[in-house]
């Protein structure tokens, strides 16, 4: 239970820096940096709240 409500957290901290990142970047690789980060916490707070949920 406690890898489940960790990686809905830290899912959760990682889509609020890459949806920050992503709004103010100026060059592609940036920006794709910022979207893979999104993508990633899609996938992380997926898994998380799949069993744990506040």
């Amino acid at each position: 239970m406690a890898i489940h409500k960790l990686s809905a957290i830290l899912g959760t901290i990682i889509m609020g820096i890459g949806s920050f990142i992503t709004c103010l970047a100026t060059t592609e690789s940036t920006i794709t940096l910022g979207n893979g980060m999104l993508v990633v916490s899609i996938i992380m707070m997926g898994f998380g709240y799949s069993k744990w949920q506040p």
